[in-house]
């Protein structure tokens, strides 16, 4: 499937009036602390003053967890760490993957649920009532074995942009790698709306 991140100043200006909303506990637990660590106190502090400019403005000490703010500060984030930090396709995955490792949510999900299928099949559709307030996360198929294994992840009824895709799928990525440790773990976008799709599907793969 041919790919493309990149975030224009069209995107942005399209995905910054878009009425989907997201609680603060992914901005305040999760990619504000990963770009602090990555980027600095002076990197999260370039991207609140852009922030301003492009249109949607945010102080990330003012964010609260419990509250729900326009889902298009996600875009506005990835676009400024594209544009002033330089951040390519490795870098999104990156962050995705340590996102996931450093949520708290994540984790108290990874101890509760003890079988893994258990915590796909349960944790995807849980996280993502959690965090949206549209569309909807399922696991589809799950398999494992003594040398491999593979789950099927598909969201539906929600579209925001490519890159954001990218990065949740290397979120996802992450989940599962905090699950146990694996030789080699993978993702793969399969299907997306934005090339037709009626829903965004990734298969991720793992060997033992």
């Amino acid at each position: 499937m041919k790919n493309d991140y990149k975030i224009t100043k069209e995107d942005l200006k399209k995905t910054l009036s878009s009425p989907v909303r997201i609680k603060g506990m992914p901005f305040k637990g999760g990619i504000i602390k990963v770009v602090k660590e990555m980027l600095g106190e002076e990197g999260l502090r370039v991207i609140e003053k852009e922030s301003k400019i492009l249109g949607l403005p945010f102080v990330s000490e003012e964010i609260r967890e419990s509250e729900w703010y326009p889902t298009g500060i996600f875009i506005e984030i990835f676009y400024i760490l594209q544009e002033k930090f330089n951040f390519r396709e490795k870098d999104f995955a990156e962050l995705g993957e340590k996102v996931a490792k450093f949520s708290p949510i994540i984790r108290f999900l990874m101890k509760y649920f003890a079988v893994p299928e258990k915590i796909a099949k349960i944790s995807a559709p849980r996280l993502w009532r959690r965090f949206f307030d549209v569309g909807e996360a399922e696991v589809s198929e799950f398999k494992d074995s003594k040398e491999e294994g593979f789950l099927i992840v598909r969201i539906k009824n929600f579209k925001l942009h490519p890159v954001h895709f990218f990065y949740l799928g290397h979120f996802l990525l992450g989940m599962t790698k905090l699950v146990k440790k694996f030789k080699e773990a993978t993702v793969k976008e399969t299907r997306s709306p934005f090339r037709g799709d009626k829903y965004q599907e990734y298969l991720i793969e793992w060997k033992h």
